[in-house]
């Protein structure tokens, strides 16, 4: 045997000797570094490392990798989920401070608490090698030694990432109806962010986490696109009325700058309008405080928009004419770019106002869009015509649709699972529309966090690490009360929901990122009261509905919500080759 089969032989043996490589590394092109050591390189989106570490290369598949195949990011996320963070490279106390006595389990636990704690607490990674930090976390646990910052940022975070995920997908498996968010936002560096957010029909919504509707206090600001905070302004002005006249006439140095203030105190007529529109906005208050209730639904925000008008239409013109004018005029150019069809197929669809006051023409129109949409689930001419005969039994009361509906005890959802009938098709339809979210909420909250998050600190957090960041942080929010492992059990669920919206609150009142974008701004250039073609004294509602005679009253049961968000395209149908009107007519004819 020669020298070279020696040398050969040798390095075998110092190859056998070593870890075995990771299979992570089939899906990576690399190049020697020495030492055991490679550059690496995706075989699917070619993203490069000057030195692949094969946890990193684990995580980039499992989370990151847009291109990789779904069978393999699978099977990464799910090795990264049930893996530990016992077995990361960091340095431990091994001499004489008990570090034995903590084991792998107890280890792996505090690290899920300590990345759980950095994420949904916005605490920068940095923190964790702060010599307080350390000396605070030892003297919990001596035995325990935290983990440099790169390591929580990455290995902590993804393999935390992966776990949440993972139950994600566990509780998406057999929900049905789902509700995609879509919104967009742009971060303090410029950055594009869109937030994508799936929504089941049995979500548990927080509640709202900005408390904009205050009891008692002094006079409150208003925000052009906030119309709750619009009514609290009115609500405000109208309780410390006398207050404000009291300081006219005592303290007049006050009002030396300030004229036109000190002519609407007053002025008498300022007072009333106040009144009337604090009476207009009081449905749409009501719509937004109930934003994220779990029976909001399309029904139940196309409701307050008739409240709405209502009160528009009660108004009187004694006092000011121009007023209701206007008021009319606002509510018929929103009107105007509401997706006013669909939301009326669900308010018709919904059995506690199927025979709440329509107008003679309007089960037409209401007919016609429900076969149109009906027809986006690939149904035919004759699956159209069934449905609109069971829309007509819906509408008369005729079994099996004449069962009671129930506030107290019914849900929309639960009152159309019971009326069954062969080719159902009105009764799918039904669920399907009262399955969306009408609402953008969860993806403002989103982008709240992100903001909170970044700051003006953190500006070199990168998008893939922000994604996991927002997926972490929203879900243990949501899932408090059954992931906090001690102090939840002494808390009562209203304390911990309490605790949470000040923390919360506290995020979004540090920057309100809403305001300047992406809201509508209700000024004289979106609102044009000269227009003669708008200019008008009647409601365009009032083609739909007869507003003098609905008298469907707000109660302490009726959850319902106004989206200040313009509502989703409107579905094309145009691509349907069924004869929609055709059907109706015939149908009509047969009858």
């Amino acid at each position: 045997m020669d020298s070279t089969d020696l040398f050969d032989n040798q390095n075998i043996r110092e190859v056998r000797r070593g870890r075995k490589e990771s299979h992570v590394w089939d899906h990576y092109f690399k190049e020697p570094l020495g030492s055991g050591h490679y550059t690496a390189r995706c075989h699917y989106c070619n993203q490069n490392w000057s030195r692949g570490k094969p946890e990193i290369l684990k995580s980039h598949l499992a989370l990151y990798c847009k291109d990789v195949p779904l069978y393999i990011k699978t099977e990464y996320m799910e090795m990264l989920a049930v893996g530990t963070t016992s077995t990361m490279n960091r340095k431990q106390k091994t001499d004489s401070d008990s570090s034995a006595e903590l084991t792998a389990d107890r280890k792996d636990k505090i690290d899920q608490a300590l990345i759980r704690f950095f994420i949904c607490c916005g605490i920068p990674f940095s923190t964790v090698g702060h010599p307080y930090f350390i000396d605070f976390v030892q003297s919990l646990c001596f035995a325990y030694g935290p983990p440099k910052r790169t390591t929580l940022s990455t290995t902590f975070l993804n393999h935390e990432t992966a776990i949440i995920l993972n139950k994600i997908k566990e509780e998406l498996k057999y929900e049905k109806n789902l509700t995609l968010a879509v919104d967009g936002w742009c971060d303090p560096l410029g950055r594009s962010i869109y937030a994508f957010i799936i929504i089941t029909p049995s979500a548990n919504l927080q509640k709202d986490i900005i408390q904009t509707l205050t009891e008692g206090g002094g006079l409150k600001t208003s925000v052009k696109t906030r119309w709750s905070t619009a009514w609290t302004c009115c609500d405000s002005i109208i309780r410390l009325e006398n207050n404000l006249k009291n300081v006219l006439e005592t303290q007049t140095e006050i009002f030396i700058n300030a004229i036109a203030i000190k002519n609407l105190l007053r002025n008498r007529q300022f007072f009333q309008d106040v009144e009337q529109l604090h009476t207009i906005l009081a449905p749409a208050k009501k719509a937004i405080q109930a934003v994220e209730a779990n029976s909001s639904n399309m029904a139940s925000i196309f409701l307050q928009l008739i409240q709405m008008a209502v009160e528009i239409k009660k108004i009187s013109n004694y006092f000011d004419p121009n007023f209701k004018k206007n008021c009319i005029n606002i509510f018929n150019k929103r009107w105007a770019q509401f997706d006013t069809d669909t939301y009326l197929v669900a308010f018709f669809l919904h059995p506690r106002y199927r025979d709440k006051k329509f107008q003679d023409s309007t089960f037409r129109q209401m007919a016609l869009t429900a076969m149109k949409i009906w027809s986006k689930f690939g149904s035919d001419k004759r699956s159209c015509k069934i449905l609109l005969s069971q829309l007509r039994s819906y509408g008369d009361n005729e079994p099996p649709y004449d069962m009671e509906y129930t506030d107290e005890y019914d849900t929309p959802e639960l009152w159309w699972s019971t009326c069954r009938q062969p080719n159902n098709y009105i009764q799918k339809l039904a669920l399907k529309l009262f399955a969306i979210t009408p609402h953008q909420a969860a993806c403002e909250r989103a982008f709240s966090v992100l903001n909170w998050m970044i700051g003006k600190r953190r500006t070199r957090l990168d998008i893939d690490r922000l994604q996991s960041m927002a997926q972490m942080h929203s879900y243990y929010i949501t899932n408090a009360k059954s992931e906090l492992k001690f102090s939840s059990s002494d808390l009562s669920e209203n304390e911990l929901e309490t605790a949470l919206q000040e923390i919360t609150t506290a995020m979004i009142n540090n920057d309100d990122i809403f305001i300047d974008d992406d809201d509508i701004v209700l000024d004289d250039e979106s609102i044009d009261l000269n227009d003669d073609d708008a200019n008008t004294n009647d409601l365009i509602m009032e083609n739909i509905m007869n507003l003098d005679s609905f008298n469907e009253q707000n109660d302490d049961n009726s959850n319902s919500n106004i989206s200040d968000q313009q509502p989703d395209e409107s579905i094309n149908y145009e691509d349907s080759n069924i004869d929609f009107e055709a059907i109706f007519d015939e149908e009509s004819e047969t009858d």
